[in-house]
């Protein structure tokens, strides 16, 4: 399905490129006869760890389009208790922190999933540390997984007017390992055009496509960025959930595969 936002058409559409997105290598590791048991409190090192290389990346088919490759990380387990703990995390990047979650409650005897979007734009050599612990003994770890989406993409430096920019978005990806992987149910994504989430944002649905009439080349910001918060860059976002069946039992992005665009030069 196609579907237009409704800005000014200039009606010219000349030398128009197409790019097309490969996303890389999803990373999943299910170990329930190895269990990992959480500490009680914070601890020095890693529970989670993931060091970032090339096969994992997302790759454009055009040399003078630059995308961001953002990590999705999960982690997930279950609590083996008749009691509810409480759950805790810290996301690091490279060893610095980025986010220190709150306390969430892991119902008795049922799987918990904690999933990080939007941590900043990765390259080759970053480190995604999850430092996770319970507020009580019983919490074990028995999945971990990571993959990357895309937050934005924007064009090298040019003057002159994308005519008719569109995007394409795929169904959202998916996990495979885990007792009975499941995703959060999620039927839309916010998509900005031209850097500015608050002026043209909009909620699409997955699998459309998406286009817009004209827009200046602007290549201090993301041309377009799906569900990033802020027009630079990615903001972080995470959630700790849990369910009786599902694990993991999480929120998945939704990949953009082609995007296209005539250029007019002035």
């Amino acid at each position: 399905m196609s579907k237009n936002l409704g800005l000014i058409d200039r009606g010219i559409n000349s030398n128009r490129k197409v790019a097309n997105f490969t996303y890389g290598t999803l990373i999943e590791n299910y170990f329930p006869g190895s269990p990992v048991a959480l500490p009680i409190a914070e601890p020095g090192t890693a529970t989670v760890s993931f060091t970032v290389t090339l096969p994992m990346l997302i790759s454009c088919s055009l040399a003078d389009v630059i995308c961001g490759s953002v990590p999705f990380v999960v982690a997930g387990g279950i609590n083996t208790m008749a009691s509810a703990i409480n759950i805790s995390y810290r996301v690091l990047k490279n060893g610095v922190s980025q986010y220190v979650s709150g306390a969430t409650s892991i119902l008795a005897n049922n799987y918990w999933t904690v999933d990080v979007f939007r941590i900043s734009s990765a390259i080759v050599g970053d480190v995604i540390d999850l430092r996770i612990w319970g507020s009580a003994t019983g919490l074990n770890l028995t999945y971990n997984a990571l993959m990357m989406h895309m937050y934005g993409m924007k064009p090298l430096p040019k003057i002159g007017w994308m005519d008719a920019p569109s995007v394409t978005m795929l169904n959202s990806m998916t996990l495979l390992q885990g007792n009975s992987p499941s995703k959060y149910p999620t039927t839309s994504y916010l998509m900005y055009i031209s850097g500015s989430p608050t002026g043209r944002g909009m909620w699409f649905a997955m699998g459309n496509t998406y286009s817009v009439g004209s827009i200046k080349f602007d290549p201090s910001v993301n041309q377009f960025g799906i569900a990033t918060g802020s027009q630079g860059g990615p903001s972080l976002w995470s959630t700790a959930l849990t369910h009786a069946s599902y694990m993991p039992y999480y929120h998945s992005p939704a990949p953009t595969s082609v995007m296209s665009w005539g250029e007019i030069q002035i």
